[in-house]
């Protein structure tokens, strides 16, 4: 966390699993 709220899939690369939540939580999806 601490990162911006919209960050889109790959940005990174180091965590990808941190994209897929960010994704899910803005889709309102329980992780």
């Amino acid at each position: 966390m601490g990162k911006a709220p919209l960050i889109p899939q790959g940005a990174h690369g180091d965590k990808p699993r941190e994209d897929s939540y960010v994704q899910a939580s803005q889709r309102g999806a329980k992780a």
